[in-house]
């Protein structure tokens, strides 16, 4: 079996690779600091492979792996890595690096690239190489896995992360996100682009006397009228309990407050299970660069609007 020189800053890890070489039969020596590693190189010490970290104090990527092919020129360089230090190991193969290898080292592909580092892949070991290979390959298809899996949970949390769980319309914080980029498009240049407003009347007064379960199911529908109402390039979104914001880009007044009409009319006419009818007022608002320099102050003009519409009764839109 080969004598590996272990050149590993952190203890932990020096350990765990130690105990993985020691089990596959090999003779282990190990170090923390780069000098000492060196010193070691020189001196009489059988030394058939060096396992190293990319980078140790003074001593770096492809500079570290050219000192110490210079202090032990018989010795199989083997780099782990970390996936950020992707192309400063490339750059250590370069060097002269035997091979390198993601940290921490899966035990059969870091049995296996010893053995073909130090050469001893071939006759009585053919058997012992490729038990090792289809090893790596079963462990390659469980990380391919995992990777998967773990994709598709990051998939649905940052969905999770900018979805309503009760309407389905995008929550309050991607509303501002988007107003604030649409914003920010329309006035540099010189494009149309409109906010709408909609809260629910006497949402306090129907929760109470229908129930929190009604109520919030009302909410539901109301949600579904609006993305049904909406383009595509249109944000819908729940920026509130009971409070609905519209953006819509490519949008003068004009055209903004028909939306707004048509959706306070589909909602005012349809029936809610167990609740009967509920009507929204509205808040319309068109960019104006001039006066409307800031999203906040967009958004604060169409809650303006809103407020107005409660004020005149109710069941209407203003703007």
């Amino acid at each position: 079996m080969a004598r590996i020189l272990l050149a590993l800053k952190e203890s932990a890890a020096r350990k765990a690779v130690e105990s993985l070489l020691l089990a596959q039969g090999h003779g282990v020596d190990g170090v923390q600091a780069a000098e000492a590693a060196l010193e070691h190189l020189v001196g009489p010490s059988q030394v058939d492979a060096v396992v190293t970290d990319i980078w140790h104090p003074g001593a770096h990527g492809a500079g570290w792996v050219a000192r110490i092919m210079a202090a032990r020129p018989s010795a199989s360089v083997l780099v782990l890595f970390h996936p950020t230090e992707h192309a400063v190991a490339v750059e250590c193969l370069k060097a002269g690096a035997a091979d390198i290898l993601l940290a921490p080292p899966h035990p059969d592909e870091l049995a296996l690239r010893v053995w073909r580092a130090v050469g001893m892949g071939g006759g009585a070991n053919a058997a012992r190489v490729e038990e090792l290979q289809r090893a790596l390959g079963d462990a390659s298809a469980e990380l391919k896995r995992a990777q998967d899996a773990r994709a598709g949970l990051e998939t649905t949390l940052l969905r999770h992360a900018m979805v309503d769980p009760l309407t389905g319309l995008s929550n309050r914080r991607v509303f501002e996100e988007r107003l604030a980029a649409e914003h920010g498009r329309a006035r540099r240049f010189g494009r149309p682009l409109s906010v709408v407003l909609l809260d629910v009347d006497h949402a306090d007064r129907a929760e109470q006397h229908f129930g929190s379960e009604t109520f919030q199911e009302a909410l539901r529908l109301m949600g579904q009228f609006l993305r049904e109402g909406l383009r595509e390039t249109d944000v819908a979104a729940r920026v509130d309990d009971d409070e609905f914001g519209l953006l819509l880009v490519e949008t003068p007044l004009g055209g903004a407050r028909e939306v707004a009409v048509e959706l306070k009319r589909a909602i005012g006419s349809a029936s809610y299970p167990q609740a009967g009818r509920m009507t929204v007022s509205g808040g319309v608002v068109s960019l104006d660069p001039n006066l409307h320099k800031e999203p906040a102050v967009l958004w604060e003009a169409a809650r303006t609007l809103l407020k107005r519409a409660k004020e005149a009764g109710r069941d209407r839109v203003e703007g």
